[in-house]
């Protein structure tokens, strides 16, 4: 479990550290020499210096491009109103908006965290749905959607208030460290969930496997 777990903490770095750390940083340090236009230019610079980064080594364009395009929102949203608290709000809103749709997906019986995982795992999506597969999602993905509304709402209040400093540490704080520990917590505790259900792996559901199933003993 435990090699599991790096290996998806280290895909996650891969994709979110310039996004959530990086960036943010560059832009609050231009802002305070220069303005919100200086902040941009050092959160630019730092996209564009990471990009081609990436592309000489090799990787792929959604690691070279996909950590970028949210930092590429904010030094847009941020231009356009003049605010350097605007520079967080799509990610805000963002996390506000997963958190709704999180809550939605509960609701209608098909937790977007069954999705999320089929997509990146390629296991068939009706496993997920199975009754002794299901709930294990349901309430992983109901603690995903409290956390990101939580965060959401907590770094608005910042904005609000236009206190920038406060909002960087507080977007810091609860960005990339929180974000990992609630990585380990969702997949530590979707593992022990779904021994509990005793539900099949999803090679059995696959298989049609009558019970009872050895379940599934990698992956979340």
């Amino acid at each position: 479990m435990l090699e599991e777990i790096r290996s998806e903490l280290l895909d996650l770095s891969r994709k979110q550290l310039i996004d959530s750390v990086l960036a943010p940083v560059a832009f609050v340090t231009g802002n305070a020499f220069g303005g919100v236009a200086a902040g941009a230019i050092a959160a630019a610079a730092v996209l564009v210096v990471t990009i081609g980064y990436r592309l000489a080594r090799r990787q792929t364009l959604r690691y070279a491009f996909g950590g970028t395009v949210g930092s590429a929102i904010a030094i847009a949203w941020a231009l356009r109103s003049g605010e350097a608290t605007d520079y967080f709000l799509p990610a805000i809103v963002g996390a506000g908006a997963t958190s709704a749709l999180f809550f939605v997906s509960v609701l209608v019986r098909r937790p977007a965290l069954g999705f999320v995982s089929s997509a990146i795992r390629g296991w068939p999506i009706g496993w997920f749905w199975h009754p002794s597969v299901r709930p294990a999602y349901t309430e992983t993905t109901l603690a995903w959607a409290v956390f990101l509304g939580g965060r959401a709402w907590f770094q608005y209040g910042f904005v609000e208030k236009g206190e920038i400093a406060a909002l960087t540490i507080v977007k810091l704080g609860t960005g990339w460290p929180a974000t990992i520990a609630m990585l380990i917590g969702v997949y530590v505790y979707g593992r022990w969930r779904l021994e509990q259900l005793e539900g099949p792996s999803t090679e059995e559901f696959s298989a049609g496997s009558p019970p009872p199933w050895q379940g599934q003993d990698h992956g979340f």
